[in-house]
């Protein structure tokens, strides 16, 4: 692969900025997931709500659960490795999550994703929460407020917020699709998936889900305004 020169070691400057910005934050983000049974939560209550992830792969159209892939859940970790060659199966860019819920009453639902990189010594030098990730539905900033679309509030707490409320319905899973894959790409954060897999490096991604009462955010996830508001 051709070398980029000067355009590329300043990406890589800038993503060796954002990862000192950010690892106190993401350390503390990712602590609560490291060394847990399972590579994301597949249960967890809150309120009178409960989530639950589904996390895999779409390749051509075919669907290929973590489960068909050895080595995608890190032994030590337990995080979710994903590949930046086209030709794996856990290819980054094929990526999907999808969020079931259930419970009583409305209530506000987020998707927390944190990703990390890694070089080829395993040094983490780029912990961003700004891998461009696919949506299923964006929020809009030009189309107001209460949007059946989930509003990026990574730069804040690596989270993306379902920005309306949601009816549970205490018997059935329903089921919100939210990543669909991801751009190789982003000009903003610096983030090129080519330059990343020449260099040897390679990423891994936390995911956890929750719900609460409209009413009961504050308590339960510390913010006195929603987001998208």
């Amino acid at each position: 692969m051709e070398k980029k020169g000067e355009n590329k070691r300043f990406d890589l400057k800038k993503l060796i900025v954002i990862a000192a910005v950010a690892v106190l934050i993401v350390a503390t983000a990712l602590a609560w997931f490291v060394y847990t049974s399972d590579p994301f939560n597949n249960s967890f209550g809150l309120s009178n709500f409960n989530t639950e992830l589904d996390c895999y792969f779409m390749d051509n159209g075919t669907r290929i659960n973590l489960s068909d892939i050895t080595g995608v859940i890190d032994t030590d970790t337990k995080l979710i490795n994903l590949s930046l060659d086209p030709d794996d199966d856990n290819y980054f860019a094929n990526f999907h999550v999808d969020v079931k819920y259930k419970g009583k009453g409305h209530g506000y639902l987020r998707v927390k994703v944190v990703t990390e990189a890694k070089d080829s010594s395993g040094y983490a030098t780029l912990t961003d929460s700004k891998i461009p990730y696919t949506l299923s539905a964006e929020y809009s900033d030009n189309q107001g407020n209460n949007q059946a679309a989930w509003y990026d509030n990574r730069n804040m707490d690596f989270c993306y917020y379902y920005a309306t409320a949601l009816s549970g319905n205490d018997s059935t899973l329903a089921t919100l699709s939210v990543i669909t894959g991801a751009q190789t790409t982003d000009i903003d954060s610096g983030f090129d998936a080519a330059y990343l897999l020449e260099n040897n490096y390679t990423l891994s991604v936390a995911v956890s889900s929750d719900m609460v009462q409209i009413n009961r955010y504050p308590q339960f996830w510390g913010i006195n305004t929603l987001p998208w508001k």
